[in-house]
């Protein structure tokens, strides 16, 4: 026993206790003296109730404590017959203790055995409705007024969330009947509102023999009318129009005019259902007068509920008594009271709906901008954002560019940060009423500056429902090139949620929520460089919740990974860094993200990838490991199959009898439990499949698709890739006549048909030409004497200046290009020799050494003449 004050050890045992010999330290209070005042032991209570718990627990500890510690046990603040009288017998079960303290115990005592009411019916329904009840409703009577008004608690939890028999039901009505009679105001009024929550729990039965005859003779009630009130509108749904008119329904008109406004407001309110109760000539008869009188009341709160019960029958009244009560909306809207223009900036969106004329129409909508600009009262401006939707539903989507984008704008980007938080709450729902075309157009824009918003409240509460504004977003357009550019622009004020929720986890599991769906937005190269990184960390460091979220999301990105290689990648990392982690958390974790895997990934998938890494967790020396992985015992044998799985099956039945030998008792009990019901899984093939088993082949399906994607989008880029590296020299032929008036080019690979840049241009170079056998003649003005190269002739350059050669990395040849000269070839020129004495193009191509070497050809000899191309069509081709 942990005492809290200054302690020493006194004594030191060794006693018998439940489980065995236990060693058992006592400690005693540290006496210090202030003054001449010195401490008691009767003023530290918890040591004595610690020393008192000692020895319930260590029997024999009594008779060794020293007597003056066992005095002071004993004289506890109670005497003997005190102490009697509150003890109950422990061997009582739960009825017999409840009748026991409703009998004969004390007042606190009966208290706690009616608030413990409704889990004893709950636990034992009949014996507590036969044998308690009757004591409960005797008990009420004799309860002081507090007491009987806390009771009223118990029974309000009774009728909202237990489901019993009618019979229960009517009697406990009994009881509430009874207790809502009561001359005193608290207690009525408490037990009324337990009247009015038993009501749709009530058969038709009861509420005319018993609630009806109470509600029509009550004169004068002790708790609060309006409750009363409420009362009559729940039954109005429940009863016919005879029985209501009979029944209530003066009693209803003559509380419209209560001294009370509240009554009034209350009653004003309930005209609604009571008015559908008794039908449309009644109601025209009896309650329009009420409700025009109403809208006219001295008080702000009654006119409210006029306006509000007007707004709400306007579905139900036909057009006659439309035009009775449209001019009533009339001048309260050109009105614009102040203690009114809340009320109306809620009820718009009703009334435009409900609204034929398109001058009305307009109307409203200018009342609606007017509103959401008012500068006075912020909360007018937050009503008209939860009432936007309903406006828009009322005048059509088509008319909201003209009628309503510019209020919607102005309230998102309103000063007031709680205004902006309803317009990022209401997003979603605009998003969806505008349809595909609108948000797009509409509301890309406001979307964008709510997610930048400063405030962090209006971000988190985009968040909440950014799953389905995003998704809206990707339906808006089919044209990729729109929607990449789109998701690109928002990716980084997605990324600016991550690590700006500080403690408040639950914002962190709304992003990762609206995380699972941006594999839909995002390439894959997106999701695994940018997502995957957040995500390894917040399984690594974040808290329960969001590990088990951030697990989820990571399972979603590896089914939709579209590269086989990424997904390979994904799932070593998994094992490496929880599977075989070295922190005990991270591999409880891991088998979670298992049971993910399993749900959404085939059968196969999960046996080539993860059950080696989650069997032999089955050898782990931490327990609660191996508890966990013996209760996927049966999840990992259904995703075997014979005959093809016969050594997977060999190793999971040794390591699921592994586990009946395992030395820690709780892992021991699971693998008993474990293995009946292994034994009644059956993973032999069937003719007929299940529905795990047809499920099981849709997910194969999937995967096998992402794979024959994936290798159809290889083998195009592999072709691609050929056609770039492989380099056909395509020389276009030259003409036979003409000199040098042709251009000949020659195209390499995805190039063809367009000429290469010219030899000052790009990467292309002008190769040297090979030496002339004739000696050069005397050097002229300005040559250098640099290098022992001879300087070709005038004519030589001419013609050498114009071939080009550019190579490619990886390619197998080279390619030409030939320019003619601008002016025709010197005389000198002709006489050249491996030139034609006509300056015509020859059939063949003069190629430098090294040009040669590259092709695979030794250069030939000087004043030789090369090879003949070989001839294909109009081109000729140098191989």
């Amino acid at each position: 026993a942990y005492i809290h004050v200054h302690t020493h050890i006194h004594q030191e045992k060794v006693c018998e206790g439940p489980q065995g010999q236990e060693r058992l330290v006592l400690f005693q209070p540290h006496f210090s003296s202030t003054g001449s005042k010195a401490m008691s032991l009767r003023s530290h209570p918890d040591f004595m109730r610690a020393l008192a718990r000692a020895m319930e627990i260590f029997p024999s500890l009594g008779a060794e404590l020293q007597d003056g510690v066992k005095e002071f046990i004993t004289d506890v603040g109670k005497s003997e017959a005190e102490i009697q009288q509150y003890t109950v017998d422990e061997n009582l079960d739960e009825v017999d203790r409840s009748i026991f303290l409703l009998s004969k115990g004390f007042p606190v005592q009966k208290s706690t055995a009616i608030a413990n009411l409704p889990l004893l019916l709950q636990s034992h329904p009949t014996q507590a409705m036969e044998r308690v009840l009757p004591f409960v409703l005797k008990t009420l009577e004799s309860l002081d007024e507090a007491a009987q008004a806390d009771a009223a608690t118990a029974f309000t939890l009774i009728f909202s969330n237990l489901d019993l028999p009618n019979d229960a039901f009517a009697t406990l009505a009994s009881v509430v009947l009874t207790m809502a009679a009561s001359p005193i105001q608290d207690v009525a009024q408490e037990w009324l509102g337990v009247l009015l929550c038993a009501l749709p729990k009530l058969d038709d039965r009861v509420i005319r023999q018993e609630i009806l005859p109470f509600v029509s003779d009550t004169k004068d009630i002790g708790g609060d009318r309006s409750l009363l009130c409420k009362i009559m509108g729940a039954m109005a749904q429940l009863l016919t129009s005879s029985e209501i008119k009979k029944g209530f329904l003066d009693k209803a008109l003559s509380m419209c005019q209560d001294v009370d406004l509240y009554v009034r407001a209350t009653m004003c309110l309930q005209l609604d259902p009571i008015a559908r109760g008794i039908g449309l000539p009644t109601a025209k008869a009896r309650l329009i007068k009420e409700l025009l009188e109403l809208s006219k009341d001295e008080e702000i709160e009654v006119r409210k509920a006029s306006l509000e019960t007007m707004t709400n029958l306007l579905d139900f009244f036909d057009d006659e008594t439309k035009q009775e009560v449209l001019p009533i909306f009339q001048s309260t809207l050109h009105e614009l009271h102040p203690g009114l223009i809340h009320c109306i900036a809620s009820l718009l969106g009703k009334l435009v709906g409900a609204l034929a004329d398109p001058a009305m129409k307009t109307f409203v909508c200018s009342v609606f901008s007017k509103l959401a600009r008012h500068q006075t009262d912020p909360t007018v401006r937050t009503a008209c954002c939860h009432a936007l939707p309903s406006m828009i539903v009322g005048i059509g989507p088509q008319n909201y560019a003209d009628r309503l984008h510019d209020t919607f704008r102005s309230l998102a980007v309103d000063e007031l940060p709680a205004v902006r938080e309803v317009v990022a709450k209401t997003f979603h729902v605009i998003s969806r009423l505008l349809g595909n075309e609108g948000t797009m157009t509409y509301l890309k824009d406001i979307f964008l500056r709510l997610i930048q918003d400063k405030e962090s409240s209006v971000r988190i509460a985009l968040l909440e429902n950014m799953r389905e504004s995003l998704d809206s977003f990707f339906k808006a357009t089919q044209d990729c090139k729109k929607q990449a550019a789109f998701y690109n622009e928002l990716l980084p004020h997605l990324l600016a949620y991550d690590g700006s929720f500080g403690a408040k986890w639950r914002n962190e599991v709304k992003y990762l929520q609206a995380m699972q769906d941006f594999h839909k937005f995002y390439s894959s190269d997106q999701v695994v460089d940018v997502f995957i990184p957040r995500l390894f960390r917040l399984m690594a460091n974040g808290v329960n919740p969001v590990k088990a979220e951030a697990g989820m999301v990571t399972v979603i990105f590896l089914r939709n990974c579209a590269k086989l290689a990424q997904r390979k990648e994904l799932c070593q990392r998994l094992i490496r860094e929880f599977g075989r982690s070295r922190t005990c958390w991270h591999r409880m974790h891991f088998l979670d993200v298992c049971t993910h895997i399993v749900e959404l990934f085939s059968r196969q998938f999960f046996k080539t990838n993860f059950l080696d890494a989650v069997l032999d967790l089955s050898k782990d020396p931490v327990p609660n490991i191996r508890l966990r992985t013996c209760h996927l015992l049966p999840m990992l044998k259904r995703t075997l199959q014979l005959p093809d799985d016969a050594t997977l099956l060999h190793k999971f039945n040794s390591i699921a009898k592994q586990f009946k030998f395992d030395e820690d008792r709780d892992v021991l009990a699971i693998a008993c439990e474990m293995d009946r019901e292994l034994s009644r899984i059956d993973i032999t093939p069937h003719s007929d499949p299940d529905a795990e088993d047809i499920k099981d082949k849709e997910k194969l399906k999937w995967e096998e698709k992402l794979t024959h994607m994936e290798e159809q989008l290889f083998q195009e880029m592999k072709k691609r890739i050929i056609e770039d590296v492989t380099v056909g020299l395509h020389v276009d032929d030259l003409h036979s006549k003409g000199p040098w008036t042709s251009k000949p080019t020659v195209k390499m690979g995805v190039m063809q048909g367009k000429p290469m840049n010219p030899p000052n241009k790009g990467r292309l170079r002008t190769l040297p030409t090979p030496r002339d056998p004739t000696p050069s003649p005397t050097k002229e003005k300005g040559d250098s004497d640099k290098g022992t190269r001879p300087r070709p002739t005038k004519s030589d350059q001419d013609v050498n200046t114009n071939k080009t050669i550019k190579t490619k990395a990886g390619g197998d040849g080279i390619g030409i290009q030939q320019k003619p000269s601008r002016q025709p070839p010197s005389p000198a020129a002709s006489k050249r020799p491996g030139l034609p004495k006509d300056n015509k193009m020859s059939s063949t191509t003069r190629l430098s050494p090294g040009g040669l070497r590259r092709l695979g050809k030794s250069p030939p000899s000087h004043g030789s003449t090369p090879p003949p191309a070989q001839k294909e069509g109009n081109h000729l081709i140098i191989r």
